[in-house]
C-alpha cells in the first residue's frame, strides 16, 4: 500500500503440513455458492455511458519469478480530462508543521522506502548480500555515502552494464557505519574487495547467500525484509547522508492498474489471482486508510519482516 496505516491480517498465516517445504499454506478467499457465477471482468467505459460514482482499483505488480501482489482499494471515480482542457490548481498556503506531523511524515516516508526496497529486490531477483565495512570507526554518514559513490563508479568500469544492486546504510550501536548491498547471483569477491580497499584503504567485503531458502520469491522477500529494517532506524542519518537507500536504475517493476465495477475487494483479488496459473494467494492484509477500505494480497508465504502468526502489522506495501 502506498500509505502508512495499521491493518489486521485475517486470518493469521497457517503453517504448512509436516513434510512440506515450510512455506505457508495458501489462503482461500471467500467461495461463492453459485457455480454459474459470471467471472469478474475489468471495467471498460463504453461510448455514451457515465462512469460509476465509485470504482474498485487493483494495483497489480508482477515479478520475474512468477509471483505477484495486488492492492485493492475502493475510490471515487474520476472522469479523464479532455485533451486541451485546463483546470486551475488550488495551491494551499504553506503552514509550519508541528513536531508530531514531522514524525508522522518521517514514518510514512520510511514505510514507502521499505516497500520500494522490497519491490526492487524482488524485481531484480537479488539473492546475495554484500557487506562493505571499514576497519576504522567511520561515523560520518556523508563520508560513507561518498565512499560508496566512488566504489560504484569503479565497479561500473570493471563490470558489465547489467550489474544490479540495492544498497542500504546501517549504523551500529557504537556509531560506526557500513553498507549492505543486495545483488544477484555469484560475484567476484576478490575484485570487489580490491575496489573497495582502493577507495577506503583498509576495509573488507563479506558475502552472504540467501539462495536456496525456499523458492526464488521467498528468498528475495526474506533478503528484502532483512535490509528494509535498517531504513528509518535513525532519523538523523537522512539529514547527514541524504538518501535512505541507493539503487541501480536498470531494475524495473512491472506494475499496472485495473479498475473493476464491483464493491467486494475479495472478488477483485480472486479475479486478479486467476490471471496467474500455478500461483495462489498466500497472504492477505485487510484494513482501512483515510476512510477507504483496502485489501493487499501476495503469492509468497508471509509478510516481509515478520515470522510466524501475525495479529496486526503495518501495511507492507
Amino acid at each position: 500500500m502506498d500509505d502508512d496505516q495499521t491493518a489486521a491480517v485475517v486470518p493469521p498465516l497457517t503453517p504448512a503440513r509436516a513434510g512440506g517445504r515450510g512455506a505457508a499454506a495458501p489462503l482461500r478467499l471467500e467461495e461463492r455458492s453459485n457455480s454459474d457465477e459470471v467471472p469478474l471482468r475489468p471495467y471498460t467505459q463504453r461510448d455514451g455511458d457515465e462512469r460509476p460514482a465509485l470504482l474498485t482499483r487493483a494495483r497489480i505488480r508482477t515479478y520475474p519469478d512468477g509471483d505477484f501482489e495486488v492492492t485493492v482499494t475502493r475510490r471515487p471515480s474520476v472522469t479523464p480530462k479532455r485533451k486541451g482542457s485546463y483546470q486551475a490548481a488550488t495551491v494551499p498556503k504553506c503552514r509550519e508543521r508541528t513536531a508530531i506531523q514531522l514524525v508522522e511524515d518521517y514514518v510514512r516516508s520510511s514505510t514507502r522506502a521499505r516497500a520500494t526496497v522490497r519491490r526492487l529486490i524482488q524485481a531484480g531477483l537479488l539473492d546475495h548480500m554484500l557487506t562493505l565495512t571499514y576497519r576504522e570507526n567511520r561515523t560520518d554518514a556523508r563520508e560513507c555515502h561518498a565512499d560508496l559513490t566512488r566504489f560504484l563508479r569503479l565497479l561500473r568500469c570493471a563490470l558489465p552494464d547489467d550489474f544490479q544492486y540495492v544498497a542500504v546504510f546501517e549504523r551500529q550501536k557504537r556509531g560506526a557505519g557500513h553498507w549492505h548491498l543486495a545483488v544477484h547471483g555469484w560475484q567476484n569477491v576478490k575484485l570487489l574487495r580490491a575496489l573497495w580497499r582502493k577507495v577506503v584503504g583498509d576495509g573488507n567485503i563479506d558475502v552472504r547467500s540467501w539462495a536456496g531458502k525456499g523458492r526464488a520469491g521467498e528468498c528475495t522477500a526474506k533478503l528484502a525484509s532483512y535490509l528494509s529494517k535498517y531504513i528509518g532506524k535513525e532519523m538523523d542519518d537522512r539529514d547527514d547522508g541524504g538518501h535512505r537507500y541507493r539503487r541501480s536504475h536498470n531494475i524495473t517493476i512491472d506494475e499496472r492498474i485495473v479498475e473493476y465495477d464491483d464493491p467486494d475487494p475479495e472478488r477483485v483479488a480472486k479475479a486478479v489471482s486467476a490471471e496467474f496459473p500455478g500461483r495462489e494467494i498466500r497472504c492477505i492484509v485487510r484494513g482501512e486508510a483515510a476512510g477507504e477500505c483496502f485489501l493487499w494480497a501476495c503469492s509468497w508465504g508471509g509478510i516481509p519482516g515478520h515470522d510466524g502468526p501475525i495479529r496486526s502489522t503495518s501495511v507492507p506495501t
